[in-house]
């Protein structure tokens, strides 16, 4: 058993309390939403502008904890690297927010490797971007579930079906299949209960997660070809919603979808003009065929705010003004709901300058408006280890795009809300059993 003298114990007892104080700088409480607009706990606004990570950010988390001393004391100033360098560099650019996957992208950097089963060490990671994140004051967006994960990845869609049994020629019967939602529900309860091994908070007790995704981008393929699936979807979305609204009623819940209007939708000839390769057999109209829609899967009771994706190159939409048709659109419809809308995901592969300062010019006008666009986070940055052909480098012209719309957004950062309504925060539910 390791002795300790007591000045040490001491010294370490001070160095937590430094550390926790410096966790709660900033902070504001948990948002909430109030009049469509996000505000925190002394009713001004929250605007959240800032970046997705994909895995890179959790591998090098993963690497960095190794090297650390257990607990609060690993959240210490003197501690530097990739981890709080960036962050710091996010607050430096004035950034507000994070979106946040927690799985991996393969079998050694996956965070559920079997049901219930994780991987403690990426967990510790997780831990320590999320305690770090909320040192600096940036508010995440996590995702728990992704449909886009290769087989035998834990927490993308091809595992679960695994997991539950289901053959590839069932795929669509994913969004039914009662196994299906009770493993996810049961990941839920482990996020949501899980003690930060660093700074000491529940997850869904920590302010620094803003939101959570049900689900990232839900596809149906087989309803490219007739099969109804908009209604699958749209109670997959209901039931997840309700369970992860119950047992976590601090944070706020959307979709994760990419915002698709469905066939019935008036809004549908805003959905995008190309066809993407993939989808030949099934026409223009291929997005309203997938699943989404858009207007009945936001308006749900358990769903706070309204997000929606962007990806030009993806979709093989190059129309210049398509991403102010297609975030336009997508406020007309949020409108009649009274919730905010987040374009919580864009990118753009090539030139990225028309499409970015198209989204950062709508949400600029619509802060200055009242409109129902309150956030926009775009995909990669090359301080988070990115590096795919989306990825915006610091000091490029795209990210000096950035800097100046930054500018002109900040000012709204923090306003009073007249009228506003903050929600009162409530303990995490118990669990039975």
């Amino acid at each position: 058993m390791l002795r300790i003298r007591g000045g040490a114990v001491l010294l370490q007892g001070v160095a937590l309390l430094v550390s926790l104080l410096e966790a709660d700088a900033g902070s504001t409480g948990f948002i909430s939403v109030s009049n469509g607009a996000f505000v925190d706990g002394n009713c001004t606004e929250f605007i959240p502008v800032g970046w997705n990570s994909w895995v890179s950010l959790n591998k090098a988390a993963t690497q960095i904890v190794t090297n650390l001393p257990a607990g609060a004391l690993a959240l210490s100033a003197k501690y530097s690297n990739t981890v709080t360098k960036l962050f710091q560099s996010a607050v430096n650019a004035n950034f507000t927010a994070v979106r946040l996957f927690l799985h991996g992208e393969d079998e050694g950097s996956q965070l559920q490797t079997q049901p219930g089963v994780y991987n403690e060490a990426v967990f510790k990671g997780i831990d320590y971007i999320l305690a770090v994140a909320g040192q600096h004051g940036i508010k995440a967006i996590v995702v728990p579930v992704n449909n886009w994960l290769e087989p035998n990845v834990g927490d993308g869609k091809q595992e679960y079906m695994k997991w539950a049994g289901i053959p590839p020629s069932q795929e669509d019967t994913f969004w039914t299949n009662p196994t299906v939602r009770n493993l996810i529900k049961n990941d839920y309860k482990v996020l949501v209960t899980r003690k930060n091994t660093f700074n000491g908070k529940l997850y869904g007790e920590d302010e620094t997660i803003f939101a959570w995704d049900i689900y990232n981008e839900p596809r149906c393929p087989a309803s490219q070809n007739g099969t109804p699936c908009p209604g699958p979807i749209t109670a997959f979305y209901q039931d997840l919603s309700q369970y992860l609204k119950s047992i976590n009623p601090n944070q706020l819940i959307t979709p994760g979808e990419e915002g698709f209007f469905g066939l019935g939708s008036p809004f549908v000839n805003s959905d995008p003009s190309g066809v993407p390769g993939n989808v030949q057999a099934s026409g223009k109209l291929w997005s309203a065929k997938i699943g989404q829609d858009f207007v009945p899967q936001c308006n749900l009771l358990s769903i706070d705010y309204c997000s929606i994706h962007l990806w030009p190159n993806n979709w093989n939409t190059y129309d210049l003004t398509f991403p102010t048709t297609w975030i336009t659109a997508h406020e007309e419809a949020t409108k009649t709901l009274n919730k905010p809308l987040v374009l919580e995901e864009f990118g753009k592969s090539g030139d990225k300058q028309a499409t970015y300062q198209a989204v950062f010019n709508a949400l600029e006008q619509s802060l200055a408006n009242g409109g129902q666009l309150r956030g926009a986070l775009f995909w990669r940055w090359n301080e988070d280890g990115g590096s795919d052909l989306n990825t915006v480098y610091t000091g490029d012209s795209t990210w000096q795009l950035i800097e100046g719309a930054i500018a002109k957004i900040s000012p709204y950062y923090g306003r009073p809300l007249p009228d506003c309504v903050s929600q009162p925060q409530q303990a995490v539910v118990a669990f039975a059993g």
